[in-house]
């Protein structure tokens, strides 16, 4: 599958702390980064900004993963544990450049990508986490994401209902032990710079 089939399509990712907005230019993946705003108005005007220039254009269409609960049928985001907005509705940036949008938790995109394209693509069934500021799973079968009968954000599973806060408002959230933001909160460093078997496995013991 050549990378050029995809130019004129914009792909957003939603982090807690970087937006990557990219797009498929003469067969090449080009980005730009945004430094993820608290106000939501801030991130939209920077994200219509970066697809202007990387399109300079209407796009054919926008695919955007978000974290935090969201409504896949309608786009609609309450809110986020990680990010402090409320009430955004992603599609009105389709309506805005007059493209058609999709949107999906971040973790599932993720894995949607994995297995279509990357390492689980002779496979039927893809799972796994994405580990960042937060935490996500994902489940793919037969090339579309499995949603589940409740869609619950793997990351806000409780593993201790008397374990350290989460940023949801509970306690003991997988989120609270495994993710970036927890590590750091702990240690006082990245998780890149901590070299310590030890350490790990117990990180791994929590995802297990």
């Amino acid at each position: 599958m050549s990378l050029a089939e995809y130019e004129g399509y914009v792909g957003i990712d939603i982090g807690g702390q970087t937006i990557k907005v990219g797009t498929i230019r003469q067969g090449e993946l080009v980005t730009r980064d945004i430094e993820t705003p608290p106000d939501y108005a801030d991130a939209r005007r920077q994200i219509l900004a970066a697809i202007e220039e990387l399109v300079g254009g209407k796009p054919k269409g926008l695919g955007i993963g978000t974290p935090g609960p969201i409504d896949w049928r309608t786009g609609f985001l309450q809110w986020t544990p990680n990010i402090p907005w409320k009430n955004v509705s992603y599609p009105e940036l389709g309506e805005a450049l007059g493209c058609p949008v999709y949107v999906d938790n971040d973790a599932n995109v993720a894995g949607l990508a994995e297995a279509v394209l990357g390492a689980g693509r002779d496979y039927r069934i893809v799972a796994g986490f994405t580990l960042g500021t937060g935490i996500g799973y994902f489940v793919v079968m037969d090339g579309l994401i499995y949603h589940g009968k409740l869609d619950v954000e793997g990351g806000h599973q409780v593993l201790n209902p008397e374990g350290p806060p989460c940023g949801c408002g509970a306690r003991g959230c997988l989120e609270a032990y495994a993710s970036a933001t927890a590590i750091e909160a702990r240690t006082g460093k990245e998780p890149e710079d901590i070299d310590d078997p030890a350490f790990w496995a117990e990180i791994a013991g929590y995802l297990a």
